[in-house]
């Protein structure tokens, strides 16, 4: 294959704070919530899951960096406008961080472009918690 291969990696921001403050119910209704706008904002040869905690991954084939990092930041766009209904009296905005890289030319490693995004994501906490900048742009070629 000699096309390029994109990874998303989200991080939903404060998660921990929902789960303590208003239970893994509310946290649960937050994830369904952004899983389902994560999947909507894909394209149909996309594929995304949750890989841990509040931690979400697409694998976008024959995305270049430009390509992923509009979805990237439709996904963060849409994810901020929501309210997440938790009782009648709360509604909940969230937030999420995100990581985006591209592989140029996928051979068979797609595991370093995940693993770059991850690394993208980690830079996001120190301070830029809900952006997508140049700086969390990183794409390579091989």
């Amino acid at each position: 294959m000699n096309r390029p291969l994109s990874v998303i990696q989200m991080d939903l921001d404060n998660f921990k704070g929902i789960n303590d403050s208003f239970g893994h119910d509310a946290g649960d209704r937050v994830l369904f919530r952004a899983a389902g706008i994560i999947s909507q904002a894909l394209r149909g040869e996309d594929v995304a899951g949750r890989v841990g905690g509040e931690e979400f991954c697409a694998v976008l084939p024959g995305a270049n960096l430009e390509q992923a990092a509009m979805i990237a930041e439709r996904i963060r766009a849409r994810i901020h406008e929501e309210n997440i209904t938790i009782t009648d009296a709360i509604t909940l905005n969230i937030s999420a961080s995100f990581g985006v890289s591209c592989q140029q030319r996928v051979k068979s490693d797609p595991l370093t472009v995940t693993t770059n995004g991850l690394i993208l994501i980690h830079l996001a906490y120190s301070g830029l918690a809900s952006a997508i900048t140049p700086a969390f742009r990183f794409c390579f070629s091989r």
